[in-house]
C-alpha cells in the first residue's frame, strides 16, 4: 500500500495544487477557465464574474500540462 501511495504522490500533489489554484480568483472563473482549456465548455461568464487574468490562466494551463491533461 505504501509503495502505491509513493508512486502516486506526485500526481496527488499536482491534483491538490490544481484544486488550490481554483481559488486564486473568485469562483467559478478559474473552474470555467480549466473546463474551457479542456474543451468542455466555453468560458462565458455573466456579470459580476469576469474571466481569469492571464497570469492565472498560465498557472492553470501549466498545472494541466503537469497532470498530462493537456498536450505539451
Amino acid at each position: 500500500m505504501i509503495d502505491t501511495l509513493m508512486k502516486r504522490a506526485p500526481s496527488i500533489l499536482l491534483t491538490l495544487a490544481l484544486m488550490k489554484a481554483h481559488f486564486i480568483e473568485p469562483s467559478p472563473a478559474p473552474i470555467k477557465a480549466v473546463l474551457s482549456l479542456l474543451g468542455r465548455c466555453s468560458e462565458t461568464l455573466r456579470l459580476p464574474m469576469v474571466p481569469v487574468t492571464d497570469a492565472t490562466r498560465t498557472k492553470l494551463k501549466s498545472l494541466l500540462h503537469d497532470l498530462n491533461l493537456l498536450p505539451h
